[in-house]
Formats: C-alpha cells, sequence, structure tokens
C-alpha cells in the first residue's frame, strides 16, 4: 500500500464489499490509491506494525511520570483524613440512632414517635452508605514508583 503525501489529510470511508469482506476506500483527491477498495484486514495490519515500532522518547516518559505522580500525590494527600471524616461520620450517626431509638421508647405521641421512626430509617441508610464506603476503601498504597514501575515499563515498550 503506497504511503500518501506527507502533507496530505487522512480520510477514508469503511464500506463492506460484495464478497462480504469489509474494505476501506481513500477519499484523498492526491492518493494514488484514491476510490480504490483496500482490504480492511491490509490496512489494520499495517497499522498494528506501526504501533509496534513506536516508542516513546525519555524526555515524554519523564513528563507521563511526572503528571502520574502529581495525580497520585494529589489523590492520596488526603487518604487518612477522608478515612477519619468517614469515621467520625460513622460514630456520630450511630450515636443519633441511639438516641432516635431512646426517644421512641420514651415519647407516647404516635406522630412524634412515626417521626423519629422516619428519621431511624434516613440514620440507618447513612449509616450503611458510609460503612459501605468505609469498607470498600482500598488500604492507601505504599508507594508511587512501586506501583507505576510496571505502568511506565509497558509504557516504554509497548
Amino acid at each position: 500500500m503506497p504511503a500518501p503525501p506527507a502533507d496530505a489529510r487522512r480520510q477514508a470511508i469503511g464500506r463492506r464489499a460484495a464478497t462480504g469482506d469489509n474494505h476501506y476506500l481513500c477519499l484523498q483527491k492526491s492518493c494514488a490509491e484514491r476510490r480504490k477498495s483496500i482490504r480492511r484486514d491490509k490496512v489494520e495490519d499495517a497499522f498494528e506494525r506501526l504501533l509496534r515500532t513506536l516508542r516513546p522518547s525519555r524526555g515524554l516518559i519523564a513528563i507521563a511520570t511526572a503528571m502520574f505522580r502529581d495525580v497520585w500525590e494529589s489523590r492520596f494527600s488526603n487518604w487518612d483524613d477522608h478515612r477519619e471524616v468517614q469515621e467520625v461520620d460513622l460514630r456520630r450517626i450511630k450515636t443519633a440512632i441511639g438516641r432516635a431509638a431512646k426517644d421512641v421508647i420514651e415519647i407516647e405521641s404516635t406522630a412524634a414517635v412515626a417521626a423519629i421512626e422516619r428519621e431511624f430509617k434516613k440514620l440507618e441508610s447513612q449509616k450503611a452508605l458510609i460503612a459501605e464506603d468505609l469498607e470498600e476503601m482500598q488500604p492507601k498504597p505504599k508507594d508511587f514508583n512501586l506501583s507505576f514501575q510496571i505502568a511506565m515499563e509497558s509504557l516504554a515498550n509497548p
């Protein structure tokens, strides 16, 4: 498949040939393959070969590492604080549930009891959400370098 001119915009459309095979049709006026069907597997194989030859520069890897490190630090900088806030909220809700249960026992008005029971259900659902969030919260990863070493190696040598 001849290469199009370097300054040419790449345009193609996919179509199904009468044989049922998928083809691409080049629409670029300056292309030698213009309006000729090119088998999809031929185009995709050439693209895969091209991808295998690509290697990022050391500078690009350094930039990607710095970006990942910044995201890592911003995401995990308040990890312990978030967990602590969740645990405090959970304790506060448990205390409120205990108070609501005590109030239901002491109050004789059915309207007041119904209102406290609604509040009790609301607190129970909040408690369940926070408990689930705490349960699903993964332990804080230990080290950026350890965690991203494999990703960086993969990026450097796809």
